[in-house]
């Protein structure tokens, strides 16, 4: 599924943060608040891996801020994140039927 979008695993995690950070705080976001929310990656890294999914088109500049771009999802990032969602859900019912696990 990762090769399939060609994201790689640091950017899942950025992009899984931007979401619940898009869900539960605000739809846009900026670099900065995006850092202190993904604390596990130094702000060059951050700011690498932001600049991949634009380029990916997941996520995309909306408007600036005090110089500052402000950035939301996609639909296509939308779309890849269900995609992980639904592989996940099929990768545990299967493992769920293989070892004879009820829930």
């Amino acid at each position: 599924m990762r090769l399939k979008y060609k994201l790689t695993i640091s950017e899942l995690v950025i992009l899984s943060g931007i979401y619940c950070f898009s869900r539960h705080q605000a739809t846009l976001f900026s670099l900065p608040m995006i850092k202190r929310y993904i604390s596990y990656y130094n702000y060059n890294k951050a700011r690498y891996y932001i600049g991949s999914l634009v380029d990916k088109g997941v996520i995309c500049i909306s408007d600036f801020r005090r110089d500052q771009p402000l950035y939301k999802l996609t639909d296509k990032g939308i779309e890849v994140l269900n995609a992980y969602q639904d592989a996940y859900n099929i990768a545990m019912a299967k493992y769920f039927q293989d070892n004879n696990i009820e829930l």
